[in-house]
């Protein structure tokens, strides 16, 4: 991929107010970025790397990792933003691809049609507030997102598909949505929520997962194998609209009169 010609994502989507910047970054949602971190153009990320300031980040290349190497991007710091600039990120690790840490509230990650490959994990987010948008994780050796013990994360216009076991895996925390993803040829679930409640799935494409769709427990087995425990029960949301092809939905929180959601087929 050769340099740009048109403006960054940043450049497009973000207004200037006095003293801050304020970023659109999905309905409901704002991300402030101090003037001082948008007053100066994006770093450049050019190698696998640890993120530890806030700002606004752009990968200038394709990011490839030896077997030995750890997760390839960290993101470390609150408010960081960063375009993965339609560059891919290929691993040869069971390491994570991009790992948001715990203590990197509201980072902002954009694909621009970036795909994230051959990790352990493509994506793994800690964070609170982290959204992410426009990227595909695949051929992963675990799971191609995982979302562990957050809260709010936004997952939107994503693709996940033939990772070995789940195509999105949240565990624990609350409140996170996924919107518009493309989820198929996963070796074990779709979506697999465990133990997290609050959780919501909308206008997406969930078809050709290897157990089941959308699945709500706490069994890596699959549906009905056991009683979940009553910190398992989850309360998910999942809507049906026209550009669903597939409804697979199943939950042993069902077993439960505490589930909202017992429907399965």
């Amino acid at each position: 991929m050769g340099g740009r010609e048109r403006p960054t994502w940043l450049e497009r989507v973000v207004a200037r107010v006095p003293c801050v910047i304020v970023l659109a970054v999905a309905a409901g949602a704002t991300l402030t970025i101090p003037e001082v971190a948008f007053s100066q153009p994006p770093i450049a990320v050019t190698t696998c790397q640890k993120i530890t300031k806030p700002g606004l980040y752009e990968i200038d290349n394709i990011l490839i990792t030896s077997p030995a190497a750890g997760d390839c991007l960290v993101i470390a710091a609150p408010n960081v933003s960063l375009n993965l600039n339609g560059f891919s990120l290929v691993g040869a690790t069971n390491n994570v691809g991009i790992h948001v840490m715990k203590t990197a509230a509201k980072a902002v990650i954009e694909g621009n049609g970036s795909t994230i490959r051959n990790f352990g994990t493509g994506i793994q987010i800690d964070a609170a507030g982290a959204l992410a948008d426009n990227f595909t994780v695949n051929k992963n050796t675990d799971a191609g997102v995982v979302i562990n013990h957050a809260q709010q994360a936004e997952l939107s216009n994503f693709t996940s598909t033939d990772n070995q076991y789940d195509g999105v895996r949240i565990v624990g925390g609350g409140f996170n949505g996924l919107q518009m993803p493309t989820i198929s040829g996963n070796g074990r679930y779709g979506v697999w929520v465990e133990a997290s409640s609050n959780n919501s799935v909308g206008n997406f494409d969930i078809s050709k997962n290897a157990l089941v769709g959308i699945y709500v427990g706490c069994s890596q087995a699959g549906p009905r194998t056991r009683a979940c425990a009553a910190s398992d029960r989850a309360i998910t949301i999942i809507c049906f609209p026209a550009r669903s092809r597939t409804a697979e939905y199943s939950s042993t929180a069902s077993r439960s009169t505490s589930a909202t959601i017992s429907i399965a087929w």
